[in-house]
């Protein structure tokens, strides 16, 4: 019988690191990016699904203002999240959007 591995080694560096840069990217930025989308229409039409929106019992603002919020606080972190893909010397342009992305989540506390 072969042995089996208990985890696997494909995922181990030469040096013996773990890569963990594909698994962060998905869960800290791709999974945030994906977010956002659904946050945008949440924030547009107060439903992400259309059928919920047809039976909806709840004041539609209300929600917009919910996914609005949270599509700000989602779009800050992926900025946060993706600073470290940014060379230094580029001066971090990334940091001006959130300077502008802030007061809009102050503005519907």
């Amino acid at each position: 019988m072969p042995k089996s591995n208990f985890f696997d080694e494909s995922s181990i560096s030469e040096t013996g690191n773990w890569n963990v840069a594909a698994d962060y990217s998905r869960l800290k930025i791709m999974k945030q990016l994906y977010l956002a989308d659904e946050y945008e229409i949440i924030s547009t039409f107060g439903f992400s699904d259309f059928l919920d929106e047809l039976n909806a019992e709840v004041e539609i603002d209300i929600l917009k203002i919910r996914g609005f919020k949270r599509l700000i606080k989602s779009l800050i972190m992926i900025i946060n999240n993706s600073i470290f893909a940014i060379k230094k010397r580029a001066e971090r342009p990334i940091n001006s959007f959130e300077k502008r992305i802030k007061p809009l989540l102050e503005n519907y506390s």
